[in-house]
């Protein structure tokens, strides 16, 4: 029977956001309880533990979701409304486009 206890281990292993990796989910996802599951099912998301993150100064709950572009992704609430984001979605719009003609915003030069 899978329960919590099971990757509880896994969540205290992480400290820098980076270990939380595309491996470490799928053994959360494989250890959900079923009550878990059915709570990710009906509020898209469930709480899988609380992770102190080096240079944090406590435990943030971190949250289990199913992203519709990357699948499984775990993170923790943020911003004003504390919504949970794909860290993978959130990389891609902070990555210039290859195919953009836009200049970056550093490459932008005021002329008084």
């Amino acid at each position: 029977m899978h329960n919590k206890l099971e990757y509880e281990a896994l969540i205290n292993e992480v400290t820098i956001l980076s270990d939380i990796d595309d491996v470490f989910i799928l053994e959360i996802v494989n250890n959900l309880s079923i009550k878990e599951k059915i709570i990710l099912k009906i509020q898209g998301s469930v709480e899988v533990g609380k992770i102190l993150i080096y240079g944090w100064k406590k435990r943030l709950p971190f949250y289990l979701f199913k992203c519709s572009e990357h699948g499984y992704q775990i993170n923790y609430l943020s911003g004003h409304y504390m919504a949970l984001h794909c860290p993978k979605c959130l990389h891609q719009m902070v990555q210039p486009s290859e195919l953009s003609s836009e200049p970056l915003v550093t490459d932008i030069k005021i002329e008084a």
